[in-house]
């Protein structure tokens, strides 16, 4: 069966990258990176683009870290597995790919935080609400 490939855009916070103006001076540009998103093989998803987007941008704002974990590197990407519950709710959030132990806990802690008491769309196939699993990949951009 062919699964469909959502992407997803994914804001994380400010990056290195900046936007020069035409008098020379520059100014902090918030980095947009792509990322491909494989739709769980249902009939309906709740979720759209646009949500993933909002909530991915929500965690990766929300989080507090420090500095440390970029090393030598400009971003850094700790991948979220969760659940979308039959009942609607999400959860069992687990880290697919960890950064360092500090960040995975903040985003684990963020993620339950936002999702706590807030009741979505089940998915459907079939005609039955069924549970999905899916991961979100959270960026974090070493600011200036």
């Amino acid at each position: 069966m062919i699964k469909t490939l959502l992407f997803v855009t994914i804001l994380a916070a400010f990056c290195n990258s900046i936007l020069a103006q035409g008098n020379g001076d520059t100014i902090p540009n918030p980095m947009w990176e792509i990322t491909c998103f494989e739709k769980p093989d249902v009939d309906t998803f709740p979720f759209t683009e646009e949500f993933l987007m909002e909530f991915i941008k929500t965690v990766a704002d929300s989080c507090v870290y420090s500095m440390d974990i970029f090393n030598d590197k400009d971003k850094v990407i700790v991948y979220v597995g969760l659940r979308l519950k039959r009942n609607g709710y999400l959860g069992d959030f687990s880290i697919v790919r960890s950064v360092s132990n500090d960040l995975d806990n903040e985003v684990l802690a963020v993620m339950k935080r936002l999702c706590q008491n807030k009741k979505y769309s089940p998915a459907v196939k079939k005609g039955m609400n069924v549970c999905v699993e899916f991961t979100l990949p959270i960026m974090f951009y070493k600011k200036l």
